[in-house]
């Protein structure tokens, strides 16, 4: 019984989940506030990296509910951008490249949707 309710408790926990990224989807779509949204919600994994750049990227973060897609936020000098739908794989790739404003430009730039 006792397994029962664990299970029952970890599916409901994972649907209750599901269920809550579909919410902030439409959310950070129509909100002007879309960064405090994410610092906000309980991801499954949330990651970040800094750079010593002065110009250029000087700061990432990565939300993810399902630990395969998710945001990315790009904090550059002069602005923040965020890409939805961000693969993890290309995230790690990302955070550990040796240049990221390279990586940036080749790889993320023009290939994601930012919003």
């Amino acid at each position: 019984i006792l397994w029962t309710v664990v299970l029952f408790a970890a599916i409901q926990l994972s649907f209750t989940n599901i269920f809550e990224c579909e919410k902030i989807n439409s959310r950070l779509e129509t909100e002007n506030y879309q960064y405090e949204t994410l610092e906000n919600f309980n991801f499954n994994f949330r990651e970040s990296f800094e750079t010593h750049s002065v110009r250029g990227i000087q700061k990432a973060d990565y939300y993810s509910c399902n630990g395969k897609l998710g945001y990315l936020l790009v904090y550059q000098h002069d602005k923040v951008l965020l890409f939805k739908d961000f693969p993890i794989d290309q995230w790690f790739e990302f955070k550990f490249t040796n240049s990221p404003e390279s990586y940036y430009s080749s790889q993320i730039r023009f290939k994601y949707v930012c919003i």
